[in-house]
C-alpha cells in the first residue's frame, strides 16, 4: 500500500518540506530539488510541486494532471516527444494544475497533515490525485515546474497493481 507507506515515512521525518519520490524515478535534471524548493517559496499557498517526467525512451509521461468528466485523470502531454513544447508552450511553462504525480512531488508538511495525508483507501493509484484535490479544496495550489525533470519507469518494477478507480470516480 503506497499510500500507507508514504504516510508512515512522512511521520518519521522532521522537515517542513517532504519529498515524495518513487524508487523508479531516476536521471533527475541538475538542480531539480532546488527548483522544487524555489517553487514553493514563490507563494505560501503552494502546497505541492511536481515536474516533467519522461519514460525511459524520452517521451513525456507526465507534465501535470488534467481532470475531465469522461476520464478520471489524464497525464498532460503524455506520449509527446520529450522536447515537445506542448499546446501554446505549456510543457515548458510554470503553472497550476489540478494535480501532479507523487512519483516526484515536494509537499509542505503542514498542508499534507492538514488534509490528513494520503487516503489509504487508494493503495496503489489515485492516492496522489486524491491528495492534490483535497489540498486544492483546502485552499492550496498545486504547481508544475518544467525545470524539474526526471525519468520515470512508471511501476515497471511492481509485480501487482491494485486499482481504486471506482472509489476515485465515486468520490
Amino acid at each position: 500500500n503506497n499510500a500507507a507507506m508514504h504516510n508512515a515515512a512522512v511521520r518519521q521525518v522532521a522537515g517542513d518540506l517532504v519529498l515524495l519520490r518513487n524508487n523508479d524515478v531516476d536521471g533527475c535534471s541538475p538542480g531539480w530539488l532546488d527548483q522544487m524548493v524555489a517553487t514553493l517559496a514563490i507563494d505560501a499557498d503552494i502546497a505541492a510541486v511536481g515536474g516533467l517526467l519522461r519514460y525511459p525512451d524520452g517521451t513525456i509521461q507526465h507534465a501535470g494532471v488534467l481532470l475531465t468528466p469522461k476520464r478520471p485523470c489524464i497525464a498532460a502531454h503524455a506520449g509527446l516527444p520529450g522536447d515537445a513544447p506542448g499546446y501554446e508552450g505549456r510543457v515548458r511553462s510554470l503553472q497550476e494544475f489540478s494535480a501532479v504525480t507523487a512519483a516526484c512531488m515536494l509537499v509542505r508538511r503542514a498542508a499534507f497533515e492538514r488534509v490528513g495525508g494520503f487516503d489509504e483507501v487508494f493503495p496503489d493509484d489515485y492516492n496522489d490525485i486524491d491528495l492534490c484535490l483535497r489540498l486544492r479544496r483546502a485552499g492550496f495550489k498545486i504547481v508544475y515546474n518544467p525545470l524539474v525533470q526526471a525519468s520515470h519507469w512508471e511501476s515497471r518494477a511492481r509485480r501487482a497493481k491494485e486499482t481504486a478507480k471506482d472509489v476515485y470516480r465515486r468520490r
